[in-house]
């Protein structure tokens, strides 16, 4: 049966695998190693394995939406570094779209599912990004992936491929075997919340925490935390959000050590490292429990700005044992509620669809609506419901307030995406730069084809899916049926909470 899903996707520059000069057929370096890969792999990892990269495609396949959804499903990312590799737009692409998923992987200890490999580079080379676009996208992932070390280093001339290549093999039936047996880890611990446990300065403090630690470990609590040294690599304002998220992605509750300092100053921001760490939890939505340490009030923190903080959040300063029965009692909250909202789930307000696009595609407005009602969902359309010089305004507070947004690209020209999607990011920031991500987004290339929107990848920072149809509209599209999937997985999450 075909696997829905690509055990290993290998990225490479296709000028690495061209057949060497002087043979007139067999495999270039990449097929050849993929080959072996995918055999030993499956040898060891005792059931068949799949290892493609984009050489499988058939013709006709839209290869780009092909490239990105393997990325989203693949369980492990083989980067061929080369000099090529190193300069090509396409890694970048590819690298920028796994790299998400790396956040995932905290499981793994200081590993991820990459695994590079170097082909034709020198001993001495270091493992280092495709070339990317602005000095702090590089300072960032330079900084992130400094502990991505090469597993195996290939050459064009090589006297032991076949070990090289064994050697590989292993690395990543290892690294499959340690997935399994996370997810089997996860799902064994499905209802009990992850627990992150912030920064901590004060020696009072850490304490307090490795305290907090000993107590959520003995209730068999996972445990996510970071500490000062975590950061000492990235201390930009963008370096240490990347660090937060990817330490609190997939907790249920977020326990803040407030001090009476304001700590360590960021490079290029204003901000204090728990403002920033309080922004980024709360972005993702997470129970938070805000301890100031017992007695203290936030009349005693000299900093101005970092006072107003503290006193905005819901700070307690109670003693350290009725915290930690606060914190008990937050925990069963989040664990119990849930079984019981799940049998009461019925929702009374349907989730609205806010459809954007050129006023020139009203005919097909009626066409989707139609489709919606069909599922119960209202429809609206804020660009054509008010006066035109008014469409900016009301755009503003839809993408501020709302949670469900269908894009549709048709007869709008090169900069209709541009501008709509980039007002639709900014809408979405928050004070410290983060973005509150909406509950499902899509954009579908409708009408003609043209090359603006080919080429058109998004406004980054909010995940969107994107339907390439260039028709009028498919209700069978996979992006929209994806779009559903999410708006009612949201909206049910949300509606079972409330």
């Amino acid at each position: 049966m075909e696997l829905e899903y690509d055990d290993v996707f290998i990225s490479y520059a296709h000028a690495d695998n061209r057949i060497p000069i002087g043979r007139q057929e067999g495999y270039g370096f990449v097929s050849l190693l993929r080959s072996y890969v995918e055999t030993w792999v499956g040898q060891l990892y005792t059931r068949d394995v799949k290892v493609s990269f984009d050489g499988d495609f058939a013709s006709g396949t839209l290869w780009k939406e092909e490239i990105y959804s393997k990325l989203a499903n693949c369980r492990v990312f083989l980067p061929i570094v080369s000099p090529r590799w190193q300069e090509s737009k396409w890694t970048r692409r590819e690298w920028n779209a796994l790299w998400q998923r790396v956040k995932e992987d905290e499981g793994l200890g200081n590993d991820t599912r990459i695994i590079p490999i170097s082909y034709n580079l020198d001993d001495k080379s270091e493992f280092r990004m495709p070339s990317q676009s602005g000095e702090e996208s590089e300072s960032r992932l330079r900084a992130e992936t400094q502990s991505l070390k090469f597993k195996r280093r290939f050459y064009i001339v090589q006297d032991d491929f076949d070990k090289q290549a064994y050697g590989l093999a292993k690395d990543i039936a290892d690294r499959l075997i340690r997935l399994d047996k996370l997810n089997e880890r996860n799902e064994s611990r499905v209802g009990r919340p992850k627990v992150f446990l912030g920064i901590a300065f004060a020696d009072y403090m850490k304490d307090y925490r490795d305290k907090m630690r000993n107590e959520l470990t003995s209730r068999e609590y996972d445990i996510s935390e970071v500490h000062l040294d975590d950061l000492s690599s990235s201390w930009t304002l963008q370096g240490i959000k990347s660090v937060i998220e990817r330490r609190s992605l997939g907790c249920g509750l977020a326990f803040h050590f407030l001090d009476l300092e304001r700590g360590p100053q960021i490079t290029d921001s204003n901000l204090s490292i728990l403002q920033i760490q309080c922004s980024v939890v709360q972005s993702a939505g997470l129970a938070e429990l805000f301890w100031l340490g017992e007695g203290r009030k936030p009349e005693r923190i000299q900093d101005t700005q970092y006072r107003e903080f503290v006193r905005r959040c819901e700070w307690r300063n109670d003693s350290p044992d009725e915290i930690k029965l606060d914190l008990r009692k937050k925990l069963k909250e989040l664990e119990q509620p849930k079984a019981l909202r799940r049998s009461q789930r019925t929702p009374e307000v349907p989730p609205a669809i806010w459809m954007i696009c050129e006023s020139g595609d009203s005919d097909v407005v009626k066409e989707i609506r139609e489709f919606f009602a069909k599922k119960g969902w209202p429809l609206y359309t804020p660009g054509l419901d008010v006066e035109q010089k008014s469409v900016s305004t009301s755009y503003d507070q839809v993408f501020h307030k709302q949670k469900y947004f269908f894009f549709y690209w048709g007869k709008g020209g090169p900069e209709w995406g541009p501008n709509n999607l980039t007002q639709f990011k900014d809408a979405r920031l928050i004070p410290s730069g983060g973005i509150n991500p909406p509950g499902a987004a899509l954009i579908y290339h409708g009408l003609e084809r043209a090359s603006y929107k080919e080429n058109y990848w998004g406004p980054g920072q909010i995940e969107m899916l994107q339907a390439r149809k260039y028709d009028r509209f498919d209700p069978e599209a996979p992006e929209v049926k994806a779009f559903i999937a999410r708006v009612e997985g949201t909206w049910r999450s949300s509606s079972a909470e409330n």
